[in-house]
């Protein structure tokens, strides 16, 4: 779940619909105040977050974000280069800090790079407490039709459905899926 924070409507929906169109599901506000009201209800994993706005600046949302959520990364906006607010960004712990006009390929990258450290924290968590980790890449199987059906699975993971049916022969793997689709779901908790 990521959290899109700019005043900008324009930028934000452009962001949103990227974000969107990656399989995560993004959410836009147009303040810090609607983002920090929206959270309150549901924590996002991410919050991308202009750095000037009229409201709260984006310095002041990244320092109520990490001291009042557990886990959360943020990520910074800027449409100009300043070393002092980059720097203080970094420093109060910022992920990352972009720069408009944005490049979406970029922000596709750190999205991925968060999402790699955050399942790579999912695992060890899970490690130390003695649960087994199931995970599509566990999945054994190279045939087209094994990678298709990985992917599909990986799809409805992300998804919103409640109900899912998983059918196969004896011996096909139904559990290990039944168990990835879990682990990798929003709900997985």
């Amino acid at each position: 779940r990521i959290f899109v924070v700019d005043d900008e409507s324009s930028i934000g929906n452009i962001i949103t619909t990227h974000i969107n169109d990656m399989g995560h599901r993004a959410e836009y506000y147009t303040s810090a105040r609607e983002a920090i009201s929206a959270a309150q209800t549901e924590q996002p994993d991410i919050m991308l977050i202009d750095i000037n706005m009229p409201d709260m600046n984006g310095l002041e949302l990244l320092k109520f974000a990490r001291e009042n959520f557990n886990n959360m990364h943020c990520v910074l906006i800027t449409g100009k280069y300043d070393s002092e607010q980059v720097v203080t960004a970094l420093r109060s712990g910022a992920y990352d800090v972009l720069y408009k006009p944005l490049n979406l390929e970029q922000l596709s990258l750190v999205l991925e790079r968060i999402g790699h450290e955050v399942k790579n924290q999912f695992k060890t968590e899970a490690l130390k407490r003695g649960v087994p980790i199931y995970d599509f890449s566990d999945i054994i199987g190279d045939s087209q039709a094994m990678e298709r059906a990985k992917s599909v699975t990986a799809k409805v993971a992300g998804s919103s459905a409640n109900t899912i049916l998983i059918r196969g022969e004896t011996g096909t793997g139904k559990e290990v899926f039944a168990r990835a689709l879990h682990n990798n779901s929003p709900r997985r908790d």
